[in-house]
């Protein structure tokens, strides 16, 4: 034991020599030191001095500074912009420590916070400039702004004319724009001057992998690296071209290189998740992605891997978490956009995948699997109608794979070819026993063609692939309704909701079912038993909403729900838009003005939050919000003319008739084709007394789009505005001619020749329309509409027989159809008034049409409640109230009956106010 003492003795006496030897050194002598290693390329060495120096003095801004740039070219972004920053607040010049704060911020996916920070900085040396400029560049691009990316790269050149890294910013703001032919032009004029520009060489390379050359692009960060052997950017890039290109072994064997050269790169680890997910192994992705997280909780790429791996796996809320954030910070990523709708749909969020798949449809209108999924997800949301004609859309785009088949067979359907869409149908379903699609399209477009035998038939086709999908069993339930059996229809979606209790379609159908057979609390009780298991469903608690209001439940009561399903849900825009809508449908503009504001401040970005506040701004009259809101919307959705609409819409309202044109006009540019603008440039030129400009507007769309009826039509609008009918007649006749199916022009032609007392023609005209359109029944509503008010009410019928023999559940078609019935002494008219009202039970013109019928059969005690009812929902409504005052007559009310008419003596319409008197001369 003593012999081992002195020894220890020795040994601490040597330590403390040490330490009093690294005392002696002061923390300037340290920094010293420091710079003579990084002059020798030798950092590891630098930074252990370095950090001798701060464990000295902590505030030694230099220090800090040496520190973080020496940090950053070991990848160290993290620790880098820790130090960087802290030499920034201890006060070290800007001029040195902004460039390389910038691009570490840059590297951490932080370019929304640097651009917020430092943004406008401006810095005096050309050379900090150019580069502090080039980083806020990259930190735009980052947020897929364009306009200011390419703005701060110009700053970097004029400080610094033909820096490499600020020419390649410009040539990735080319390519993000689309024209990569300019890019290529400008980057190859780069390096004609300069070959070994590495930042070019860089983008060149980028270029080459994004046109899917992989094996050149290989070549070029290869070259790269043998011109500067410590650029890890090159070799990281490198390492991904091989992930890209399948390579994965190569891939793996340069990142267990680089691993091995040491220093923590959160890049790296990047790319072993992307290596991983390519590879199929998930969870390693996930892994690896979350370790880039936890340091860098923005870093986009890491994200999309996370995503795009919990996607695969199943976790389709945690997928959705990742994508959606991607999204919020590159609303133009398609792949990341398409992950997302996929996963909302597999979480059964159909009105949310529909938000979210909106600006895909401006941005890839022509991928016919962009327009595929937005079939699948009009379908998840019960919208047969909108899912059929995306699926035809992506049928005329794609005619090689049995998905594309079964497309391809639902636009034979839509053109009638019924054999050939079978023949395809058919195909796509013998072709691939897995996916069901094809089969989905069968049985919807039988449905629709009311060919019920067929539907039943392909349904056990269905049935056979998915036996356990409440899809499947709601379909069967849809075809046992259409075919009259709703017995047989609401077994079906019980067996639905058997595989899935929260399957909404289902829930909605049974509900719609209880409604028909006046069972309203049945149809209430569908949703609050699921919602005693799932308080917060945003689906559940609307389709609840949807009933209660249908069932006329108090308003207060429908609100309390919306406002569950937005307290529950807060980051929907789905919860609120419903909210925003229903405070405007019950006309309480305060209350949407409200939500609107609360809804911008939860959802900012969401294009359905924007344009349904919007709207309620501009009707709650805060105009000058509303364009604001609207505008954001085009910033938003910048492929979408949507925005421009809206704008033109606020714009008009304003009476900023120019404003509103430049509005419709930047539409149009998008979308050439878009009726909606055109029409609405022609209106508002016409509207301010500029006839001329229109005539010419129609006649410059005639030249373009020779084959498109609109230009014609719209010169036949100009000619009617100035009542000259033969120029009207002869510009809709022209349109017909070449759109002869626009039902639009041909109501425009027909009230020409009314006007212009062409009875004959117009009544040939009418009978010929239908004949060739027996299934147009905007015509028919239109036509029975004419007939009701010229007392033809036998034609009127023979219309409205045909639109609810294919809308059964129309409630205004019935209504009417009830007054016309009536009016032919049909006992069958309280029947069908009785049916609308069942559907619609707080609309007060039907309440008022079945009151009245009610009333003159002699039974005054129902139908004087339904006037009196309809009269509190339509307070301002004449023909309502005149005919409330007649049925208090007839129950012997005389002095409420004259209360009545004596408001209505005063009223403005002469008619009214004669009835009235006539009425009050009885009393």
């Amino acid at each position: 034991m003593k012999n081992h003492r002195p020894a220890r003795y020795t040994v601490a006496i040597l330590l403390a020599a040490a330490l009093l030897a690294g005392c002696a050194e002061n923390p300037e002598t340290l920094v010293n030191s420091a710079k003579s290693y990084l002059a020798k390329n030798e950092p590891k060495a630098a930074v252990i001095q370095l950090r001798n120096a701060l464990q000295q003095e902590p505030d030694y801004a230099e220090a800090r500074y040496l520190l973080g740039i020496t940090l950053l070219g070991q990848r160290d972004w993290v620790t880098a912009e820790k130090e960087l920053r802290r030499a920034h607040e201890l006060g070290f010049s800007e001029e040195q420590v902004l460039p390389p704060l910038a691009r570490a911020m840059v590297r951490l996916g932080k370019g929304r916070d640097l651009v917020n920070e430092y943004g406008t900085r401006q810095l005096r040396d050309p050379a900090a400039q150019a580069r502090f400029k080039t980083a806020i560049g990259d930190a735009w691009l980052q947020q897929a702004n364009l306009d200011e990316a390419d703005r701060a790269y110009a700053e970097a050149l004029q400080a610094q004319p033909g820096y490499g890294a600020a020419v390649a910013g410009q040539a990735r703001v080319l390519m993000a724009r689309g024209d990569v032919e300019a890019a290529e032009q400008r980057i190859q004029a780069t390096l004609e001057r300069e070959p070994d520009n590495v930042d070019v060489l860089m983008l060149k390379a980028e270029l080459l992998a994004a046109q899917d050359r992989h094996a050149e692009a290989e070549q070029l960060y290869a070259r790269v690296v043998a011109l500067e052997p410590d650029n890890q950017e090159a070799r990281r890039a490198q390492i991904a071209v091989l992930i890209s290109d399948k390579r994965y072994p190569r891939a793996a064997e340069l990142i267990e290189a680089a691993q091995k050269e040491g220093g923590h790169d959160p890049q790296l680890e990047y790319l072993k998740g992307l290596l991983a997910l390519r590879e199929g192994r998930y969870r390693d992705a996930i892994e690896h992605a979350e370790q880039v997280l936890r340091v860098a909780p923005e870093h986009v790429p890491s994200l999309l891997v996370a995503g795009s791996a919990h996607l695969q796996l199943g976790a389709y809320v945690r997928a959705e978490e990742a994508l959606r954030k991607v999204v919020d910070r590159l609303p133009r990523h398609q792949g990341a956009r398409q992950m997302l709708v996929n996963a909302q749909l597999r979480m059964g969020q159909a009105d949310r995948a529909l938000d979210t798949l909106e600006p895909l449809l401006y941005q890839a209108k022509d991928n016919p699997k962009v327009l595929a999924l937005a079939g699948e997800a009009y379908l998840a949301n019960n919208d047969i109608k909108r899912a059929g004609e995306y699926f035809e859309r992506a049928a005329r785009l794609d005619k090689n794979d049995p998905a594309v088949r079964a497309r391809l067979g639902q636009v034979h359907f839509a053109r009638g070819e019924e054999e050939e869409a079978i023949e395809a149908l058919e195909e796509a379903s013998a072709a691939d026993q897995s996916d069901y699609r094809a089969d989905l399209l069968l049985v919807l477009n039988y449905i629709r063609a009311q060919n019920y035998d067929k539907a039943a038939e392909a349904l056990q086709t269905l049935e056979q692939k998915q036996p356990q999908n409440p899809l499947t069993h709601n379909l069967k339930g849809v075809l046992y309704v259409a075919q009259k059996k709703p017995e047989a229809g609401r077994a079906s979606f019980e067996k639905a909701l058997g595989f899935d209790p929260y399957y909404y379609p289902a829930l909605l159908n049974l509900a719609r079912l209880d409604i028909r057979d006046r069972k309203p609390a049945e149809a209430r009780k569908r949703f609050e038993a699921p919602l005693a298991k799932k308080p917060g469903d945003e689906k559940l608690l609307l389709g609840y909403a949807s009933i209660l209001s249908a069932t006329g439940a108090d308003r207060a009561e429908v609100l309390r729900v919306i406002e569950r399903a937005v307290e529950h849900n807060p980051a929907s825009a789905t919860a609120h838009v419903a909210l925003i809508n229903y405070y405007r449908r019950t006309e309480d503009r305060q209350g949407a003005i409200a939500a609107a504001h609360n809804a911008l401040a939860k959802v900012p970005n969401s294009t359905a939050v924007l344009d349904a506040a919007g709207q309620a701004l501009l009707a709650g009259g805060e105009t000058q919000q509303a364009i604001s809101t609207f505008q954001k919307l085009v910033n938003a959705a910048p492929g979408s003319p949507a925005g421009y609409l809206r704008l033109a819409q606020a714009y008009g309202v304003e009476k900023n008739a120019d404003a509103a044109l430049q509005a419709l006009r930047k539409a149009v540019a998008l979308r050439p084709d878009l009726e909606q603008a055109h029409n609405q440039i022609v209106g508002i030129l016409l509207a301010t007394n500029r006839a001329e400009e229109a005539l010419a507007e129609a006649r410059k769309l005639q030249k373009s789009q020779p084959d498109n009826g609109l230009g014609w039509a719209l010169e036949g609008d100009v000619h009617n505005t100035q009542q000259k009918w033969a120029d009207a007649e002869r510009g809709y006749r022209e349109a017909l001619k070449r759109t002869p199916s626009s039902t639009a022009v041909f109501i425009k032609l027909h009230r020409v020749l009314d006007q212009s007392g062409q009875t004959a023609a117009g009544r040939t005209l009418a009978d010929q329309w239908i004949k060739s359109h027996p299934n147009d029944l905007v015509a028919r509503n239109y036509l029975a509409e004419r007939e009701l008010r010229s007392r033809d009410y036998a034609a009127a019928i023979a219309h409205y027989k045909v639109i609810l023999s294919a809308e059964p559940h129309n409630a205004i078609a019935l209504n009417n159809m009830a007054w016309a019935a009536a009016q032919q002494n049909d006992p069958k008219a309280v029947e069908y008034a009785q049916k609308a009202y069942d559907i619609a039970p707080t609309n007060p013109a039907i309440m008022d049409t079945l009151g009245t019928l009610l009333v003159d059969r002699g039974d005054v005690a129902r139908g004087l409640p339904l006037l009196e009812q309809a009269v509190k929902l339509a307070p301002d409504a004449a023909a309502i109230r005149m005919n409330y005052a007649k049925a208090l007559i007839k129950a012997g009310k005389g002095q409420a009956a004259k209360a009545e008419l004596q408001n209505l003596v005063n009223h403005e319409n002469a008619q009214v106010k004669s009835e009235a008197e006539s009425l009050l001369k009885t009393l």
